[in-house]
């Protein structure tokens, strides 16, 4: 008797669920025109997060968000070996998204940080440097369309 409403009660728990919600469920949905009036700052940054805007733009919708962005890319050394050179470095990109729509006029700060090693090879390096943009530019875009879509 105690093991049938034992699995009775578990499985009621395990089918009713828990109220979760997938976090981009609502970006999915996302109908809207975005244009970036602005954007100063860096240039790479800035031309990979204008094109990976561009891609959840919609044309044709009524709905439109106009975007101020200021994108500062930093890349600091954080450590040093003996002879002076450096081992480590930590890439930082701040941006702030000056964001004005019909419903909304707010201003959104989103920073992306990551560590490097540093690589003899100055070529190999500054591919991965733009692999790091890349996904840093991939990661802000895709923050800020999770707030748009929650307006």
């Amino acid at each position: 008797m105690f093991k049938k409403i034992f699995i009775l009660l578990l499985l009621s728990l395990i089918l009713s669920s828990c109220g979760y919600v997938a976090i981009y469920k609502n970006a999915v949905e996302f109908n809207y025109k975005i244009l970036v009036a602005e954007h100063t700052g860096d240039r790479d940054m800035r031309n990979l997060i204008n094109s990976q805007l561009e891609r959840y733009s919609e044309i044709k919708s009524d709905k439109i968000f106009i975007i101020k962005i200021n994108t500062i890319y930093l890349k600091n050394i954080i450590a040093k070996d003996a002879a002076g050179k450096a081992t480590d470095y930590q890439i930082k990109v701040t941006s702030n998204f000056n964001i004005k729509s019909e419903v909304v006029n707010k201003i959104i700060k989103i920073n992306e940080t990551f560590n490097v090693k540093s690589v003899d090879n100055k070529f190999e390096e500054q591919t991965y440097d733009t692999i790091i943009k890349n996904n840093m530019a991939n990661a802000i875009v895709k923050k800020i369309i999770l707030q748009l879509s929650r307006n």
